[in-house]
């Protein structure tokens, strides 16, 4: 296919299309949260462009936009500030069709410092388009196609196809995402499990989570066993009383209490356990005296 390098080409007649960005963040009106485009902003100033985006023609004489979306947009940040009342882009143009259109996009894309929920939309876009034609490509071949592993190319294809578009909408807009390990897991599940998953991981860190709650009430249950364990020691020493079973302890103080596991009611008869068998075996100040209360009612 035949290129042409364009040294100005007016931005009044440049198209750009924000859903073909895979850059999140750039395409802010400041632009401030991403020192790297700052910086691209400074080098533009200082330097001119130096590197040309890539568009494609299209109809009415103008030309759409399909790979540099970062230098377009810093372009227009150094016009305004030099109060330019036409400004012009360098730009390489080539005809395209849509799908080779959003490869040479995704190709550009998978060579930058992408964050990996806008690498996941480069690449589930591109397969999009394709099974959309009917020209599904294995995912090595498409892995290549992109210039990313294809290690890493199955997991954004997992996070594309299986986390619901408003949540995966929702991943790529946060400032902070969620770990891209943890959004393939839950990619991974259906229906309610997936929505009590993405609920979990999407929680504030201030409100604990049912995992916590859970280990929290689990450590107080065992504290609480503990001490009961070193009464029962206690009452040995003084020859009034003989432990002989801590599970059926266990199961008499904690055996109705709501949501017990068999591993978390282990744990509560294991800290009984060891609760008496400290207090058989010292003198003085016996585990579970009163000074080391969580202060929890």
């Amino acid at each position: 296919m035949t290129e042409k390098l364009i040294e100005k080409l007016p931005f009044k007649d440049l198209v750009i299309r924000d859903d073909w960005n895979s850059r999140t963040l750039d395409m802010e009106s400041s632009g401030t949260d991403d020192q790297s485009f700052s910086d691209l902003v400074q080098s533009i100033s200082e330097k001119g462009q130096e590197q040309p985006v890539k568009v494609r023609p299209i109809k009415g004489g103008k030309y759409e936009l399909v790979a540099g979306f970062r230098r377009a947009h810093a372009l227009l940040v150094v016009a305004e500030n030099r109060l330019e009342k036409n400004p012009t882009i360098r730009a390489i143009v080539r005809e395209m069709t849509d799908i080779e259109a959003i490869e040479a996009n995704a190709l550009e894309n998978a060579q930058e410092p992408l964050r990996p929920a806008d690498k996941c939309f480069s690449i589930g876009r591109l397969s999009d388009a394709l099974s959309a034609t009917g020209k599904d490509l294995d995912q090595a071949t498409l892995a290549t196609r992109v210039g990313m592993s294809q290690g890493f190319a199955s997991k954004m294809l997992t996070i594309w196809k299986g986390l619901t578009k408003t949540r995966f909408a929702e991943w790529r807009a946060m400032k902070a995402p969620i770990p891209y390990p943890k959004v393939v897991e839950i990619a991974k599940l259906r229906g309610t499990e997936q929505t009590e998953a993405w609920v979990e991981a999407t929680r504030p860190a201030t409100e604990p989570t049912e995992s916590s709650k859970k280990k929290k009430k689990l450590e107080k249950l065992c504290k609480e066993a503990e001490r009961v364990g070193a009464i029962i020691g206690r009452l040995e020493r003084a020859e009034c009383i003989k432990l002989t079973n801590a599970a059926g302890i266990a199961e008499a103080m904690w055996g109705d209490v709501e949501g017990l596991t068999p591993t978390m009611f282990k744990k509560i008869t294991d800290s009984c356990s060891a609760g008496y068998t400290a207090a058989t075996k010292v003198t003085s100040e016996p585990v579970g005296d009163g000074d080391d209360d969580d202060g929890e009612e």
